[in-house]
């Protein structure tokens, strides 16, 4: 990975892209495919990081109350 002094304002296009390039190369975007691993999913969206509300937010909110 790329070590660069940080800059006033953020501009992606300055380390994404040599990131990006980095994670393909080491196959982080490729599943595992493990038989002997339990098999998971993530069926509710992160919350932002604006804090701002979206509907994947109000969809977790209402469907954890309601099987609860």
């Amino acid at each position: 990975m790329c070590k660069r002094d940080l800059e006033g304002k953020y501009i992606p296009q300055n380390f994404e892209d040599e990131l990006y390039k980095e994670w393909e190369e080491k196959g982080y975007f490729k599943p595992s495919m493990d038989k002997n691993k339990k098999p998971y999913c993530i069926m509710m969206p992160p919350p932002n990081v604006t804090r701002k509300v979206t509907y994947g937010t109000c969809f977790r909110w209402y469907y954890t109350r309601c099987i609860n």
